[in-house]
């Protein structure tokens, strides 16, 4: 069984010297986890993550402009790189689904069983 997210939460804070996440700047945290982050068009989806058990990129809409949005975006993918990069098959694709108004509605989360980055 994996771990919690609040346990991997508390064991970043402590990694890296935060004393709450309201101390957490994304972009330091992807670069020391080795996370890139790129924008680029993206139809039906406002972002993605391709992960091994090392590294990963992910891909933001570049169609959206709200910085608060674009670190929403880039948390929740970073979640995905934390909790399931340990499986024995890396995640290749997890897209979130939006409507035409932004709201999430679904998560697609794609497996294959060989392949590194």
């Amino acid at each position: 069984m994996g771990l919690k997210p609040k346990t991997i939460a508390k064991r970043l804070l402590n990694k890296y010297c935060y004393e709450c996440p309201d101390d957490i700047n994304l972009e330091e945290l992807m670069y020391a986890e080795k996370l890139d982050l790129k924008f680029e068009p993206l139809a039906g989806c406002q972002g993605k993550i391709i992960f091994n058990k090392r590294e990963g990129i992910i891909t933001i809409d570049s169609g959206i402009t709200n910085r608060h949005r674009v670190k929403f975006i880039a948390g929740h993918e970073m979640g995905h790189f934390f909790l399931e990069r340990k499986l024995c098959k890396p995640v290749v694709s997890n897209e979130v689904k939006a409507d035409s108004n932004g709201a999430i509605i679904e998560h697609l989360d794609k497996f294959v069983s060989t392949g590194n980055l």
